[in-house]
């Protein structure tokens, strides 16, 4: 919790300097968020499950469900925090890049027979 509350102060300032929040970037950070939810959801349901490993090299092979709970709030603050501090331009292509790399690992998840539960 201490990383993110550091990142929201170094970040702070930007903001004033960042293009106004628009309904787009609104769209584009919700599908981001649900689909860090649906990752969140799928990473519960397999570290009960040892054949499968979790990729993420932060938690590691084995997390436990706190440490998982702990990385996936921390990531939906970050990168909301990063989407809000970029000018408009960068947003929108951190928005993409970052909705791309959820939809592949819910992707990967979903193919290698991982379900949803919280």
């Amino acid at each position: 919790m201490r990383v993110v509350l550091i990142i929201l102060i170094i970040l702070f300032p930007t903001t004033a300097a960042s293009s106004a929040w628009t309904t787009q970037d609104t769209i584009l950070q919700a599908t981001l968020m649900s689909l860090i939810i649906i990752d969140w959801g799928q990473t519960l349901s397999f570290i009960q499950d040892d054949r499968y490993k979790e990729t993420n090299p932060i938690l590691g092979e084995y997390p436990s469900r706190g440490e998982v709970n702990i990385c996936i709030i921390s990531s939906m603050v970050i990168t909301t925090a990063i989407a809000y501090a970029l000018p408009k331009r960068y947003r929108t292509i951190f928005q993409s890049i970052a909705i791309g790399c959820e939809i592949q690992a819910v992707r990967h998840n979903y193919q290698a027979g991982v379900k949803i539960e919280f």
